[in-house]
């Protein structure tokens, strides 16, 4: 029968008869300090404290059980305690002793000084099951039997470390915390069987009383996706064994550290979500996608992952060391490739971050948004494409790639080159670096392009569609077909050519605020060439004035700067944007005129300047006004 206990004081218990329970719902402390014998089969007995109290159970269990467990089912419904600081111990007749630790309140279950040779299951389902200072080896049970975590926490605070050998389930979201009784120690150590965890998260705490500390099993089974927290930067979980993911992908969270240390197989893969760190040391098989969003997911030697494994580092570092890994493709969106190994993929797909490790192999390279940064010279490798189609590459040093083509972003990294076997395809985007090699680009498509860094001198350019602008240098000729634009600057600025050729058909732009600073408030075109025939006008020509006050008069822009060169031809037409400055410009010999609101503008060919002059009709009104300005006071001091 069940016997509750109401009162504060001891009470000591004989042989307990089959069926039989301890209710406590007293406030004060309680104790029961004789044995209890299970004395039939299909004996179950439960401790349970609906208190305040404390009770403690000192007498301890004893089986009698021939076949199969017989349970000892303990909880705590309220804020007292339990402490179970007896012997449990099956009886030796063939059956087991099992425990069930169900703490439904705040009370806590601990499990002390006792001699504890019970071979039963464990098992926890809500609350704390604790493991006190002088917990032994066999506190969780002894023998093959399982340990079932289901709920609750397990909180392991013995005296040194322990290996507990049970194979462990976990039914629930559990939380094992790894701690000490009195004096840190540092990296305590707890131990336990194989681990079996399905859709669950099983979090592992540093205790308060612990400095650091390592939570270690065997081998892993995954029968769903599992989640591993590690709270505590100085807290380790390792996994001594094989770690079999059954085709599901585990995520590994928190700010302390994981060690993966047999081989991880499966079709599943990993994800690294926390800030601590993941290490692998296996000769890992699975073949699922990498994910990298935070912390550090880790190698300790070359061949740790499967070729076929894709990765994906979308924030955190994916850390090769000096390591060299293969892998399927590769996409980066931020966070950081680290190491200063090779990591060879089938691809890149890079939308921001860094760049520290070799991209090895030939795998192509695209950057299509954000920016990306390489964290020193060599880091694409070698005989790789390279496209731009959106964001930023920007390069630290110099860069080699058996192609290059820009469609837009841009490529960042000024003063470094970039150098490619092949023509480069430049559409789009804007080129702050320079560009290496003796080959040229042919710009072939619609689109801006902006060349604020500088192409080699033996390099050629030809525009047949789209705008060429920006503020760099063509250190060779650049050509400017029908179709294509020639704009300079990035709104105004000064681009530097050796020669330039604009054929008929093509169209210049040249935009002009004030007459006051070359490459700041109007354009400019620098021409190097200093021999032949440097500077051939043709096309079309607009000035695109903007919307300020009119220029004064006797200035001199400087558009075309050739001056130790020679030109050629003439422009087809000359037409002019703005409110500023509007009409019809006519050549006359070279020289192309425009008279608008009192002021001639002239542009001669032949010194490729921009001059501003009063029109014929204001230098008389000036002269007049001026002269009758003069007889106004002669007349007046005659009167006075």
């Amino acid at each position: 029968m069940a016997l509750t206990l109401s009162g504060g004081t001891a009470l000591n218990l004989g042989n307990a008869t089959a069926g039989s329970g301890i209710f406590v719902t007293a406030n004060a402390a309680n104790s029961i300090t004789i044995q209890v014998i299970l004395n039939s089969a299909a004996t179950a007995i439960a401790f349970s404290n609906n208190g305040t109290g404390l009770l403690t159970i000192f007498g301890g269990v004893t089986g009698a059980a021939t076949t199969g467990s017989q349970t000892i089912t303990v909880g705590a419904s309220n804020s007292g305690n339990i402490t179970l600081s007896g012997n449990l111990t099956d009886g030796g007749l063939g059956g087991k002793v099992a425990l069930a630790v169900n703490n439904t309140g705040s009370g806590i279950t601990s499990m002390n000084t006792g001699t504890y040779t019970y071979t039963g299951d464990v098992t926890l389902s809500a609350g704390v099951l604790l493991i006190a200072s002088t917990g032994s080896v066999t506190t969780l049970g002894s023998g093959a039997s399982a340990l079932s975590l289901n709920g609750g926490e397990l909180w392991l605070r013995a005296n040194g470390a322990r290996t507990y050998g049970r194979d462990t389930t976990v039914g629930g979201n559990v939380t094992i915390t790894v701690d000490r009784s009195t004096v840190p120690v540092a990296n305590a150590g707890y131990t336990l069987g194989n681990l079996t965890i399905g859709a669950q998260t099983l979090t592992v705490a540093l205790g308060a009383t612990e400095s650091s500390g390592i939570m270690t099993f065997g081998n892993v089974t995954m029968t769903g996706a599992s989640t591993f927290t590690v709270n505590n930067a100085n807290q380790l979980l390792s996994i001594s064994g094989t770690f079999a993911n059954g085709g599901f992908t585990p995520t590994f969270n928190g700010t302390g550290n994981v060690t993966l240390t047999g081989i991880v197989s499966g079709s599943g893969g990993l994800t690294e979500a926390g800030s601590g760190n993941l290490l692998l040391i296996g000769d890992n098989t699975y073949n699922g996608t990498m994910t990298v969003s935070a912390g550090t997911l880790a190698i300790n030697s070359s061949g740790r992952i499967a070729n076929t494994s894709n990765l994906l580092v979308n924030g955190g570092t994916f850390n090769l060391g000096a390591f060299n890994e293969t892998v399927g493709t590769v996409t980066m969106s931020s966070g950081s490739i680290g190491g200063s190994g090779n990591l060879t993929g089938t691809s890149y797909a890079l939308q921001g971050g860094t760049v520290n490790a070799i991209l090895g192999g030939s795998g192509a390279v695209t950057v299509s948004g954000n920016t990306t940064t390489l964290g020193s010279a060599g880091r694409l490798g070698s005989g790789k494409a390279l496209t731009i189609s959106g964001g930023q590459l920007t390069i630290a040093g110099a860069e080699s790639v058996a192609s290059y083509q820009q469609t837009g972003g841009t490529l960042g990294g000024t003063g470094n080159t970039l150098t490619s076997t092949a023509a480069y395809d430049l559409q789009a985007g804007t080129v702050n670096a320079n560009l290496g090699g003796s080959i040229g680009v042919n710009k072939t498509t619609a689109g801006t392009l902006f060349v604020n860094g500088s192409l080699a001198a033996a390099s050629a350019v030809i525009v047949n569609a789209g705008t060429l602008g920006g503020n760099g240098t063509i250190g060779g000729s650049l050509t400017v077909n029908s179709g294509g634009t020639l704009a300079p600057g990035n709104s105004p600025g000064i681009i530097t050519v050796g020669t330039l050729v604009l054929n008929a058909g093509s169209t210049t732009v040249l935009e002009i605020n004030a007459a006051t600073s070359r490459g700041t408030s109007f354009d400019g075109i620098d021409i190097t060439a200093t021999t032949g025939t440097t500077l051939t006008y043709g096309g079309n020509l607009t000035f695109s004035f903007g919307n300020g006050a009119p220029f004064a008069n006797s200035s001199t822009l400087d558009l075309f700067n050739f001056t130790t060169g020679t030109f050629a031809s003439n422009f087809a037409n000359v037409t002019s944007t703005g409110t500023l400055y509007s009409g019809t410009w006519t050549n006359n010999s070279g020289t192309w005129s425009l008279s608008s609101g009192g002021q001639t503008l002239n542009f001669a060919q032949a010194t490729g300047d921009l001059s501003v002059v009063p029109e014929p009709g204001t230098w008389a009104l000036l002269a007049f006004s001026l002269t009758t300005a003069l007889v106004f006071r002669r007349r007046r001091r005659r009167c006075q």
